[in-house]
């Protein structure tokens, strides 16, 4: 995919407006799997990623984001949260 920019850039816009990536089996050793990741961002800067990972005999792509996609967001955004309310209680970032 990387070689081919006009797909690359596709996927980033679409991965940009709904705040998470999907892999549709696109590993080269694990094509059976799917998943799901948002970033977790402190500080602006993304220090982690909260990930999904199913098979994709028992879910299909566009059914686990229906079903998850909003809950991986939301986790992702909930792990920021707690990053920002530890550093206000003085935990050293």
């Amino acid at each position: 995919m990387a070689r081919d920019t006009r797909t690359l850039r596709r996927v980033l816009q679409t991965t940009r407006e709904r705040g998470f990536g999907a892999n549709d089996g696109e590993w080269t050793r694990q094509p059976g799997f799917g998943a799901l990741a948002a970033p977790v961002l402190h500080q602006g800067r993304v220090v982690a990623c909260f990930n999904v990972i199913f098979s994709l005999k028992a879910l299909s792509m566009a059914l686990a984001i229906k079903r998850y996609g909003a809950d991986v967001l939301a986790t992702a955004r909930e792990i920021e949260s707690s990053f920002a309310a530890a550093r206000t209680v003085g935990v050293p970032s």
